[in-house]
């Protein structure tokens, strides 16, 4: 190797397959470095997201409890929302609307968009806003109908899509359009009927079922179709009668049954059938009584045992028992009066 002196030094001058080594490296690290920062800036960001997409469902799950069907039931049972409720159930409404426009066309998504639909409409029906109750109903069933053909083995989804053609017949009824009401009925019936059979230790399943049946049944007696009607409500009868020998530690089923024994009372008396039509309110009467004490904050089953009470007496009375008869309305009128005084702004609880 040829030897040079710089400043009286002598060196040895490193070959150039060397320095490119030593630059190769150099290279190597340098990318190294910035390849582990892109990754540690990409876990931290991935965390972030993780954080964020944490604190949205958190939220997600708390709109949906303060939203939830319990929640606007409890909400529907007053006479009159404060101004604070509504716009409360205004801006809630807002988000449901958002949260449509937002979602993909994936499994959950559409699944998440369908119950948002279903919200929108209880709460726009809380609010007394029929037509757009009835479009979003219209939707959850049009969105849920989907997730239902992408998921058939999932009843659960079934039992969404009976509910909303529930409410829609509810809702199509009352806007005096019954027979677009008997129709959504009929779908609802057919929605359960494929599944409810499986599921005999569901309630919600069978508590559902009977619910249309029931509705089904007031709409075609409102009708005249007194033949349907009673078969219909039969069929409830049956369903509760089953469900509170299933579940005999849940008084909510009582008071259900004790409707439906009201409601085919009716029937009874409006074909003429009046023994049978004594026995089915004596049924109710008896059931309201045992679950009125465990539901003090609930006066619509008072009400229920008072509208009872009177229809049996209005039974008593044309089977020529006058003294009974009088009974029975003094205890109609005596339980309406305590709910007067307890509820003076709920006008329903007044003597009609």
């Amino acid at each position: 190797t040829r030897l040079r002196t710089v400043t009286g030094v002598q060196t040895c001058a490193l070959p150039i397959s060397t320095l490119a080594l030593i630059e190769a490296d150099r290279q190597r690290d340098l990318v190294d470095g910035q390849r582990k920062e892109l990754s540690e800036r990409n876990q931290e960001l991935q965390a972030a997201h993780k954080r964020q997409r944490l604190l949205n469902e958190r939220a997600r799950q708390a709109i949906e409890t303060v939203t939830s069907d319990t929640a606007i039931e409890q909400l529907t049972r007053e006479q009159e929302l404060r101004p604070d409720q509504k716009d409360f159930l205004d801006k809630m409404i807002q988000y449901y609307a958002e949260s449509t426009r937002e979602v993909d066309a994936t499994g959950e998504e559409r699944t998440r968009q369908a119950r948002a639909y279903h919200r929108m409409g209880r709460l726009n029906q809380a609010l007394g806003r029929s037509q757009d109750a009835e479009s979003a109903y219209r939707r959850a069933v049009s969105v849920f109908q989907q997730v239902v053909a992408d998921s058939p083995t999932k009843p659960e989804f079934r039992l969404e899509l009976a509910l909303n053609y529930n409410n829609l017949g509810i809702l199509l009824r009352k806007s005096d359009r019954p027979a677009e009401a008997e129709s959504v009925y009929l779908e609802a019936l057919a929605t359960l009927k494929a599944v409810v059979g499986d599921f005999r230790t569901r309630p919600e399943f069978r508590g559902t079922l009977a619910g249309v049946h029931n509705n089904l049944g007031n709409l075609l007696e409102s009708a005249g179709r007194k033949k349907e009607a009673e078969a219909a409500l039969v069929e409830t009868l049956a369903i509760r009668k089953q469900l509170v020998s299933d579940f005999p530690n849940e008084p909510i089923m009582r008071r259900a049954l004790a409707m439906s024994q009201n409601n085919l009372g009716w029937v009874f008396q409006s074909t003429g059938r009046l023994r049978e039509a004594e026995s089915a309110y004596a049924e109710a009467i008896a059931l309201y009584k045992q679950i009125i004490p465990e539901f003090p904050n609930r006066p619509e089953f008072r009400l229920g045992l008072a509208q009872s009470y009177k229809n049996l007496g209005n039974v008593l009375r044309a089977t020529e028992r006058p003294k009974e008869a009088d009974a029975a309305h003094a205890e109609a009128q005596a339980i309406r009066k305590q709910l007067v005084a307890d509820f003076p702004n709920r006008p329903e609880f007044r003597e009609e």
